[in-house]
C-alpha cells in the first residue's frame, strides 16, 4: 500500500489500522472488512461530533491521525487567541482613555513655565486696578524682545525676598531718576527734563510722602563703594554695600558694573504699598521679572492697564 501522505511504497496491510513507517500517518484498513471500516467510520464521526477528540481517522481519508489531532487542538489556540487580543483591546482603550489627558497636563505645564504666569494678588496694594484676592495672568512673552516700559504692570520675585512675586507697576526706567513728593512721582530723564507721572491710576485719596531721589542705574554701568554706600557714575548714592552682590557683577579689572537693567516700581495704592521707596534692595532687576500682567479673570474678567 502507498501512503498518501508522504507517498511511501510498501506499507504493509495488516490489522484494523495500517501504519506507514515513513511518517507515523494512520489509516483503516479496508482491504479486510470494508464493512467494518464503514462502521467504524461511522461510529468515528459520531464520537467526534459527540467532542471525542481522541478518535482517530479513517482508512480512505485523506487526513493523517496526527493531523487530526492539529485540527482538533485549532478551536484551543483560536480561543486563547481571542482572548489575547480582547486583552490587548482593553489596554488599548486605557491608553486611548489616558493619552489625551497625558498631552493636556503636559500642555498645560509648558504654558505655565514659558507662556502664562498665574498667581492671586495677596494685598491691596494695587488698588483699584488689582484688588487683594484676584486672580490674575502676566504673558512671560512680553519682554522677549523689547523692555518694560512705564506704566507696565509686571509680576516680578520680590527683591528682598526671592520666595515671594510681586506686582507693582513700573514708574522708573534705567538712567531716570525718580523722586517722591507727597506721594506723586516725578522722573528726571537721561537730559534732565523733570516732569510729574501720570496719577490717574492711583487709588482714591490723596498719597502723602517725600522719598528720594532714587537714581536707577543702566545695565553695564560701573558701580564703586566706600563699604557702606555704592554709588553711580553720576555720584549718586544707589543703595548699600549689598547693591554690588544684588544687581552687579565684576569685572576683571576688580570694577563693579551692573548686570541687568534695573526698574524702580510702586503700587497704585500708593499709602498702602510696600515698593520699591521702601525695600532694601530698591530694584527690580529684568531677569528677576516673571511677565507682564495682561488681565484679571476673578472675581470677574478685566483687562490691566
Amino acid at each position: 500500500m502507498k501512503c498518501k501522505k508522504c507517498g511511501f511504497d510498501g506499507i504493509e496491510e495488516s490489522g484494523d489500522w495500517i501504519t506507514c513507517p515513513n511518517c507515523g500517518a494512520q489509516y483503516f484498513n479496508t482491504s479486510i472488512s470494508p464493512e467494518l471500516s464503514a462502521t467504524k467510520q461511522i461510529d468515528a464521526i459520531e464520537n467526534k461530533m459527540a467532542g471525542n477528540s481522541e478518535q482517530k481517522p479513517y482508512g480512505n481519508d485523506d487526513s493523517a491521525g496526527l493531523e487530526e489531532s492539529a485540527q482538533t487542538e485549532e478551536p484551543s489556540g483560536g480561543k486563547k487567541g481571542k482572548k489575547q487580543k480582547k486583552k490587548k483591546s482593553k489596554f488599548r482603550e486605557t491608553i486611548d482613555f489616558l493619552l489625551p489627558i497625558i498631552i493636556a497636563v503636559i500642555v498645560a505645564l509648558l504654558l505655565k513655565s514659558f507662556v502664562f504666569a498665574n498667581i492671586v494678588v495677596p494685598t491691596g496694594s494695587m488698588k483699584n486696578t488689582i484688588g487683594e484676592g484676584d486672580r490674575i495672568i502676566a504673558s512671560r512673552l512680553a519682554y522677549i524682545n523689547s523692555d518694560p516700559e512705564r506704566y507696565d504692570i509686571i509680576l516680578f520675585y520680590f527683591p528682598d525676598d526671592e520666595s515671594q512675586i510681586f506686582v507693582k507697576r513700573v514708574i522708573g526706567l534705567p538712567g531716570e531718576t525718580v523722586t517722591i513728593v507727597d506721594g506723586s512721582a516725578f522722573i528726571t530723564d537721561k537730559d534732565g527734563n523733570t516732569y510729574e507721572t501720570d496719577q490717574s491710576f492711583i487709588t482714591n485719596g490723596d498719597p502723602i510722602g517725600d522719598y528720594g531721589p532714587f537714581y536707577i542705574p543702566e545695565k553695564g554701568e560701573t558701580i564703586t563703594t566706600d563699604g557702606v554706600f555704592c554709588y553711580a557714575e553720576n555720584g549718586m548714592r544707589v543703595g548699600y554695600s549689598q547693591f554690588i552682590d544684588k544687581y552687579c557683577d565684576i569685572s576683571a579689572s576688580g570694577e563693579y558694573t551692573v548686570a541687568e537693567n534695573l526698574y524702580f516700581c510702586m503700587g497704585d495704592n500708593r499709602n498702602e504699598s510696600l515698593d520699591s521707596r521702601f525695600w532694601d534692595n530698591t530694584y527690580v532687576a529684568e531677569n528677576k521679572i516673571l511677565g507682564e500682567a495682561k488681565f484679571k479673570y476673578y472675581p470677574k474678567f478685566e483687562t490691566l492697564k
